[in-house]
């Protein structure tokens, strides 16, 4: 499910389900981490080996009879990023030595005989158990069915309290105790356990080894908990997650459904259902809401520190004006030890970093294979996740609950003030630096998203796609609206800081490598499904009539907006609008021909060789020039090519201006950057022509300098000249209304154009510069004749 789960390349050891049970019914800490984390291993890829629609996604590792891979895997570098526990030396405690000694010579190091007894070891055997065939396009299949076959109700995962207790309570009683646990000792303390007075060096970022070991024990234990829900999701839903994650975009149309069974029912019992949506799913929320606070202290914690290094090097710059040479000596050895230790602490709190962010992405897993399951349980999911929180949920993170107070009031000021609403921690954790982050949190809130969106359920779409009204109306008096009015949809959030988000990585150029940059095409894929999805599910469906372009009951009903024509407006405005047109410009350019704008307005223009960043800009160009041209497919022009039809309504009215002006600024930012590219001005004159009320807004933007007989000027003046000519002539009347004159010359002269700049064009010495104007002032004059005549021919009708 995660990066690293997807791009395994060798096969784990497999898992025997007699010893798994065995394992989990027992109270082995270190034991039950190891087999939980080689659960999640060997279920993943079986899965995606079942499941997967690459033909040779293990050409190199066969499955024999018995489903035992002929190439032994080996989890032993699993175990090492399990019980990383950061104690800041290069050298590793005597215990994880013999632990690393005896597993890469396939005995235990308890068996050893260490004192040379001679003996013969007598121990008890467990047998390993059945590990289950692998059959491809079935699903369980495996160690997954092997295990439903002996527990259909996975007591050891689900009706276990020993494991499944949160900390501290349980198996993590223990371990938050005690300081030590069997992983630092000596020689002549082997396998005991030291108390709270042993040992102040197990201390790591503020957290001790137990806490530690219990943190990886219960992100381990969620993520098995993840796999094991997935195992009764549906084999359709799994392979269309499966394309999405491995990269294959184009097989999503044409292999799998865009939309889900809405009648499929969820196939886990119900006494196990109530365990997981009572008792496990507030925990997962908890910890989500507890990330996001604790990065924002972080935060905090990392300004506050860079302002006092900043005072600090001051003095010290003070300082050595006054000292002699050998007092510099001195100096510099004790700065040097400083600064040793500033990067100890560093590395402690980035791992530390790590370890909270694996127990997130555990949470994070859970509710994305929750919501496979059916969509009423998507339904309570979503509700639960975006319902208003308290400020007084506890932060476990040990020493930080003494700043509580500041922390959550700063805090939710920082997201809205007063009480925290539901969808708070989304916006924190897309806001946060990605220089701290690795991106996984960010991609696996997208595609938990996208699964939303895909399950195409009303219900579920009008709670993720919540817009605060005071953004559109951009009113002091609205802001002011109490707490409950200011509701961000996480679809909102997606599209608004998600696409922002990407926008910034890519104009990052201090990449670490292949790793990093695997991680952006991942982000890059999420946004590249968030787009298309909001294309085919939100937005009404092309045309598939002979003319598209005409506007009658069935192909313009306002029925083919799943949300409604205002609220998905309202979705797809202000950040959201600018955001796509921004990464729309990182495409690459198309044909000049009517043909190819048609053909991306039906989304079927076809490329090669992009990288996923162009493949997500070429979904949001789609989106874009749709929004901008596709009368009936537009949010922002349905009404206003249906008011002789009686849907201009009050609402429209008054939102129909402000949908016209930020579709001229996103015109405005196509043509700053492609301005000379033939065919972005041949869509703008189809824009024009197919919306006649964008002319007076897009003319007001139009902007001209001082005229200079340069390129730059030239150009301009053959630009606006341009735009005047193919522009429709303006309209007299509006439902029989005479329109102002004001408004009727703002349609036939750009606001840009003023009797100064003439003068200057004309009385310029360039032969060029002069024959622009010129050109500007006959075109002007053209239009204002032939609206005159309009109008005249309009009245002797009328009379």
């Amino acid at each position: 499910m995660s990066i690293r789960n997807r791009k395994r390349s060798k096969a784990p050891t497999p898992l025997g389900v007699l010893e798994f049970s065995s394992a989990l019914n027992g109270d082995d800490p270190l034991l039950i981490l190891q087999k939980l984390r080689q659960f999640v291993n060997v279920v993943g890829y079986e899965r995606r080996l079942a499941l997967s629609p690459s033909t040779d996604a293990d050409a190199n590792n066969p499955v024999d009879e018995s489903g035992e891979n002929a190439s032994n895997g080996d989890t032993s570098g699993d175990e090492e990023s399990i019980l990383s526990f950061d104690d800041g030396d290069a050298e590793a405690s005597p215990k994880r030595q013999k632990l690393n000694a005896g597993t890469s010579a396939k005995i235990p190091a308890w068996k050893l005989d260490q004192n040379n007894y001679q003996v013969p070891f007598v121990g008890t055997s467990v047998s390993k158990g059945a590990t289950g065939t692998i059959n491809r396009n079935v699903w369980p299949t495996g160690f997954m069915e092997v295990y439903r076959k002996h527990s259909p109700s996975g007591v050891e995962l689900i009706n276990n309290d020993f494991i499944s207790a949160v900390p501290p309570g349980g198996i993590h009683r223990s371990l938050h105790k005690e300081s030590i646990f069997c992983l630092n000792n000596d020689d002549d303390n082997a396998g005991k356990r030291r108390g709270k007075g042993g040992g102040g060096s197990s201390h790591s970022g503020g957290q001790t080894r137990g806490k530690i070991m219990s943190i990886s024990l219960q992100s381990n234990y969620w993520m098995a908990l993840s796999e094991w829900i997935l195992g009764f999701v549906s084999m359709n839903r799994l392979k269309k997650q499966l394309i999405w994650e491995e990269g294959h975009v184009d097989a999503v149309a044409s292999d799998c459904e865009i939309n889900g069974d809405k009648s499929e029912k969820c196939a886990v019992p119900p006494a196990i259902m109530a365990i997981l949506m009572k008792q496990r799913l507030p925990e997962w929320i908890d910890v989500i809401h507890n990330y996001t606070r604790q990065q924002y202290h972080y935060a905090q914690q990392r300004q506050k520190e860079r302002n006092q290094q900043k005072k600090q090097n001051q003095k010290k710059q003070q300082q050595r004006q006054k000292e002699t040479k050998g007092d510099h000596q001195v100096q510099r050895e004790s700065q040097r030890q400083h600064d040793n230790n500033d990067k100890k602490k560093q590395l402690q709190l980035q791992k530390r970093q790590q370890r909270e962010e694996a127990l997130l992405l555990s949470a994070v897993y859970n509710l994305n294979a929750l919501c496979h399951l059916s969509n009423g349980t998507a339904q309570e999911v979503l509700r639960k996740l975006t319902a208003v929180t308290s400020i007084s949920v506890k932060v476990k993170s040990g020493a930080d609950n003494s700043h509580r107070g500041g922390k959550f009031g700063s805090f939710s000021k920082a997201v809205g003030g007063g009480a925290v609403d539901g969808t708070s921690w989304m916006i924190q954790l897309f806001q946060q630096s990605t220089a701290t982050s690795s991106l996984e949190p960010q991609v696996e809130c997208l595609r938990l998203v996208c699964i939303l969106l895909e399950i195409n359920d009303y219900n579920v779409l009008s709670r993720l796609t919540e817009v605060p009204a005071w953004l559109l109306k951009q009113s002091s008096k609205q802001r002011g609206s109490s707490v409950g009015e200011k509701k961000f949809g996480m679809a909102y959030i997606a599209l608004r800081y998600g696409i922002q988000q990407l926008l910034e990585l890519e104009k990052r150029d201090d990449n670490d490598g292949g790793d990093a940059q695997e991680k952006i095409d991942s982000y890059a894929q999420c946004i590249t499904r968030l787009v298309r999805d909001v294309r085919e599910i939100i937005l009404p469906p092309p045309s598939m009539g002979e003319d598209a372009d005409e506007i009658d009951g069935a192909s313009g009903s306002k029925n083919e907006f799943t949300l409604g024509v205002s609220a998905t407006a309202e979705l797809l405005s202000g950040e959201v609008l600018n955001n796509l047109t921004k990464l729309s410009q990182l495409a690459p350019p198309f044909n000049s021909s009517t043909e190819s704008i048609q053909s991306i307005l039906d989304g079927d223009d076809a490329y090669e060789r992009l990288s996923q960043i162009e493949v997500a800009s070429v979904e949001s160009r789609r989106l874009l020039l749709l929004l901008l041209a596709d009368k009936r497919r537009s949010p922002f022009l349905y009404d206003i090519h249906h008011k002789a039809r009686g849907a201009w309504t009050t609402q429209a009215q008054e939102q129909s201006p402000i949908f016209l002006s930020q579709i001229s600024k996103a015109l405005h930012a196509i043509l700053a950057n492609q301005g000379q590219n033939p065919s972005m001005k041949l869509f703008l004159g189809l824009c024009l022509k197919t919306t006649p009320e964008l002319v007076p807004h897009f003319f007001r933007l139009l902007q001209f300098s001082d005229p200079k007989p340069t390129y730059r000027s030239l150009a301009a003046l053959t630009l606006i000249e341009g735009v005047i000519r193919e522009a429709p002539p303006p309209h007299s009347h509006v439902q029989g209304d005479l329109l102002p004159t004001k408004q009727i010359l703002s349609a036939i002269v750009p606001a840009c154009v003023t009797k100064n700049i003439l003068g200057k064009v004309v009385q310029s010495q360039s032969a060029l510069l002069v024959s622009s104007g010129l050109k500007i002032i006959i075109t002007i004059l053209r239009r204002a004749h032939g609206f005159i005549s309009s109008l005249s021919s309009s009245t002797n009708e009328i009379g």
